[in-house]
This record gives structure tokens, sequence and C-alpha cells, in this order.
């Protein structure tokens, strides 16, 4: 009686068997020099014979120049994996750099901002009441000059005359960011 003739899927099974196991070490080690991570190497193995096993249909698996063909796979899987790597490696990092740019930038506008009161405070203390009134109500409080006329009973032309002069006492006292005080 003589054998069942294999169907094509069987065939392609058998020959992907056959090559696995008689070029795996040899691929794993190639890639294992490339890739220090045992389980990234392996990872990579997988890789590349799946693009083996896709592509088998098309190669001549009949000499040993498929050995050849899995070793330049191996090689372009390793190059791309750490071309990846790379790009990730420098997108995380650059993240961090945002982030950490952004936190100490949020820190240094906390500590400004407590600074910048701090003078406002001692500015505030040195002010009469009719000045101190107004330069709350209209820079702290962004109180409308019309709302101010009826609050305080001062012409509104007087007291943007007397904000503006407040404005450039505080600016002379202190050594802020002058458009920070602008607003």
């Amino acid at each position: 009686m003589e054998p069942k003739p294999l169907r094509p899927e069987e065939t392609r099974e058998a020959d992907f068997q056959r090559i696995y196991n008689k070029s795996k070490n040899r691929v794993l080690n190639y890639i294992s020099r490339s890739v220090r991570d045992r389980d990234e190497a392996l990872d990579l193995l997988q890789e590349v014979f799946i693009t083996f096993y896709d592509k088998l249909p098309e190669l001549d698996i009949s000499t040993d120049r498929i050995e050849s063909w899995l070793v330049k796979t191996a090689r372009n899987v390793i190059l791309t994996y750490v071309r990846d790597t790379h790009r990730r490696l420098t997108r995380d990092l650059q993240n961090t750099q945002e982030s950490d740019t952004w936190e100490k930038d949020e820190q240094v506008g906390k500590i400004y901002q407590k600074e910048l009161e701090k003078h406002i405070d001692n500015f505030l203390v040195s002010l009469n009441d009719q000045e101190r009134n107004l330069f709350i109500l209209q820079k702290i409080e962004q109180v409308k000059y019309n709302d101010l006329e009826k609050i305080l009973g001062t012409p509104q032309r007087t007291m943007k005359r007397m904000a503006a002069n407040l404005l450039q006492r505080l600016k002379e006292r202190t050594t802020f960011d002058k458009d920070y005080l602008e607003n």
C-alpha cells in the first residue's frame, strides 16, 4: 500500500516544520547578538518565521540558500525593531521633557504669583483709603469705571488718572515683568 499523497497545505506545513527545526537556533543566535533581551529575541524570531510562512509558497526551499534568506529577513526585522525602539524612546523622552518643563513652568509661575501678591500687599499698605479702594476695585476686582463712579462717588476721569498714577508707582517699586502688571 502506497502512502497517501500530501495535499499542498500539508506539504507547506511539513516544509515549514522541517526548515523551522533546522534553522531556528541559527536565526535565534543571530538575533540574540543584536538584541540582548531574550524575550525580545524570541519575539523577533517569531516575526521572522511568520514572514517565512507567509512567503513559503514563493520560495525555493530545495537549496540551503533558505537559511541565508532567513538571516537576511532576521536582519530586516532587527533593523525595524531598533528603529521603532529608538523612535519610541525619543518620543517618550520628549514627552517627559515637555512634562517636566510644564511642571517647572507651573512651579515658577506659582512662586512668581506669590511674590507678586506680596509686593502688591506691601504696596496696598502704603496707600491711603481712597487709593487702596480704587486699586482693589479696579485692578484686582476689575470693576468698570462706570460702576466705580457710582460706588466711590468720584468722576471717572479722576479715577482713571489716579489708577494710572497708582500703577506707575507700583511698577517703580517692583522688578516684576511690566506687561504682567498692565493686566
